[in-house]
């Protein structure tokens, strides 16, 4: 989120799960929920603002691919 400078207002983990909200500088919320699947596989769901933003949703996963 900071490399595309968003501000995280909530972000919470356990073992098997995060959960991470974003204030983009429209604030636009983003919502991002990761949930491990099987020992090699994580569900990853991102939510921007009321209705999507499939754009920005596309830009934060490949950021997160990147540093995988």
């Amino acid at each position: 989120m900071k490399d595309l400078g968003f501000s995280v207002t909530k972000a919470d983990k356990d073992a098997v799960s995060a959960q991470l909200t974003a204030k983009t500088a429209q604030d636009k919320t983003i919502d991002i929920s990761l949930k491990r699947i099987a020992d090699e596989a994580t569900e990853t769901r991102i939510r921007v603002g009321t209705f999507g933003d499939k754009s920005l949703s596309d830009l934060i996963l490949e950021k997160i691919r990147s540093r995988l």
